[in-house]
């Protein structure tokens, strides 16, 4: 009877360190992740693609623009704004912020 004791006190204690080593594992992702998150999206922001794309994407707002009517233009605009405050200054083209200069004016 004293080994089948010893058995399940062994068995609980296994087990409490596999839910102690689990809840640890969690806790840290739940502090950390956000951290890692904000320091790999800063990261994407910074690469290549993602200001060429966003320069493309703008480029291709402002030619809407160019074709939009007045009402379409108060959409356009918040769009475009967005995107403009959203891209880093270094990966601003002349157009883009002659562009961004519009869309401030515009009321």
């Amino acid at each position: 009877m004293k080994e089948y004791a010893q058995i399940f006190i062994i068995g609980v204690a296994i087990v409490a360190t596999g839910v102690g080593i689990t809840e640890f594992g969690y806790r840290m992702r739940q502090h950390y992740g956000p951290l890692n998150e904000e320091v790999r999206r800063d990261t994407f922001e910074q690469s290549r693609a993602f200001n060429e794309g966003t320069q493309r994407d703008i480029e291709n707002l402002r030619l809407e623009w160019m074709k939009a009517t007045p009402e379409q233009k108060i959409g356009i605009r918040a769009i475009a704004l967005h995107r403009i405050y959203g891209l880093p200054d270094r990966a601003k083209t002349a157009d883009i912020i002659e562009f961004q200069r519009n869309m401030e004016a515009f009321q």
